[in-house]
């Protein structure tokens, strides 16, 4: 699934039940106290003769990879916009940052049931009115009145995506959780959607809790012969402050909200967001250059 965020351990994080239940935002945090927003996935809706492979499990873990990535090992850039809200007892929701993202990922298709995955994710805080890029820059924060110095969402994980008896499962490579990927399918006119969440950890801070949907062409999904996807989505990612913002412990939670698609390659990017990318994660630039 897409994973606009990555955990930078901020003290934030530690926030009570009564913390997260107290005062605006309380039903949307106490539905994330769980380690993960995990159901039971009903069986896929709106399914006719043409969508066969919705009802076969091996189909749609290659479905699911052909969205994910690209199984020719090409790089697949999820890219989005969107925004950073804060939420804290008795308040509405305000927008902090406007958002530019993109995780990179790279498919290593091992075998019939198994994937190795390569995620490299850099996502830019820019101002909410000008849309400039604050990353290494002093920004106020409103709910503490003091100046703090912004800091990009960055974040690398290696991990091997399976085919299992209790479905799709995803593990670090270094071993350790296996979360099963729970994925609602569907069928609707020209489109097919996909969405769901996963597991996470029991050790993962509360809240820390995404909903991703991605829509595909119904077509296209139904031909095997490509190794790619095309698709757009959206995605809702609630979290702790990010440790930047200064904020103490049981202030609040933030929502990334995000919409994006699955562009052609890196080099198509906005080049200010690339310009972002080059600047502070330089160490990407031979990774990129790999050939598939």
């Amino acid at each position: 699934m897409l994973e606009l965020a990555h955990d930078d351990s901020s003290p934030a994080a530690r926030l009570s039940r009564r913390d997260l239940l107290a005062g605006g935002g309380g039903l949307l945090a106490s539905a994330l106290m769980a380690p993960g927003l995990a159901h039971a996935a009903p069986p896929p809706t709106g399914a006719g003769p043409q969508d066969a492979w919705l009802q076969d499990p091996q189909r749609r873990y290659e479905n699911f990879l052909r969205t994910t990535g690209d199984l020719s090992g090409r790089i697949s850039p999820q890219w989005w916009r969107g925004v950073y809200l804060g939420v804290v007892p008795g308040g509405q929701p305000r927008i902090l940052f406007r958002l530019e993202g993109c995780e990179m990922k790279r498919l290593y298709r091992r075998s019939a049931t198994e994937c190795d995955v390569e995620y490299r994710l850099f996502t830019s805080f820019n101002d909410p009115d000008t849309n400039e890029p604050l990353s290494g820059k002093l920004w106020l924060n409103p709910y503490t009145q003091k100046q703090v110095v912004v800091e990009p969402n960055i974040g690398s994980a290696d991990t091997t995506i399976r085919l299992t008896d209790r479905g799709i499962t995803e593990t670090s490579r270094k071993g350790g959780f296996e979360g099963v990927i729970h994925l609602d399918w569907a069928a609707q006119e020209s489109k097919v959607l996909m969405a769901g969440s996963k597991d996470r950890p029991e050790s993962t801070p509360a809240p820390t809790g995404e909903y991703a949907s991605h829509w595909l062409d119904r077509n296209a999904a139904r031909d095997f012969a490509a190794p790619r996807l095309d698709m757009q989505f959206t995605s809702t990612f609630i979290m702790f402050f990010r440790k930047f913002l200064d904020m103490a412990p049981g202030s609040g939670l933030t929502i990334w909200h995000a919409s994006g698609f699955k562009a052609t390659s890196v080099e198509t990017l906005p080049e200010a967001y690339l310009r972002e990318l080059r600047k502070h994660r330089p160490e990407l630039r031979e990774w990129l250059q790999e050939k598939a």
